[in-house]
């Protein structure tokens, strides 16, 4: 999907003719490209996720928030935050492997040397906004509908 993204070419190309052009240079192991940093992406987010909602909703409760959707709200929204903050680095690191453009073999640690080179430290978080405008629905949604699953099921809050 990002190499259709990145294409020069209008109309641009179909999915197919991209796993075909990658296989062709690649490889079959080439439509596994950034493999690892997607893992490590999603564990990242995973842990995340859940660690700040309940360290955040526990802490909300004890400033004397009551159980609801307000108390939901405000932690899913710090949720996302903490979400975005953490796997910034990876996604971007994950878009220029996946892209073709990584150097030094197109690893995490040649996708990081050159966000590093090229734009700094800052280079980590390029799109944060819309990063955050992402997780932060996604994170009050899912939560949101969660704990509503939870109520409907018998089983206290998180």
């Amino acid at each position: 999907m990002i190499q259709m993204a990145a294409s020069k070419q209008f109309p641009p190309p179909s999915m197919f003719q991209v796993g075909k052009e990658v296989v062709a240079r690649d490889g079959i192991l080439g439509l596994y490209k950034g493999l690892g940093t997607t893992v490590a992406r999603a564990a990242v987010l995973g842990a995340t996720k859940m660690a700040t909602y309940d360290v955040v909703k526990t802490e909300l409760r004890n400033q004397g928030w009551g159980e609801g959707p307000e108390l939901v709200f405000a932690a899913s929204v710090v949720t996302g935050l903490a979400i975005t903050v953490t796997t910034s680095p990876a996604t971007n690191m994950q878009t220029i492997i996946m892209s073709g453009n990584a150097p030094g073999g197109g690893g995490m640690l040649g996708a990081a040397t050159d966000i590093m080179r090229r734009q700094g430290p800052k280079g980590f978080f390029r799109g944060f906004g819309m990063q955050w405008a992402r997780f932060g629905p996604y994170a009050v949604v899912q939560f949101a509908v969660w704990e509503s699953l939870r109520n409907m099921c018998g089983m206290s809050s998180i």
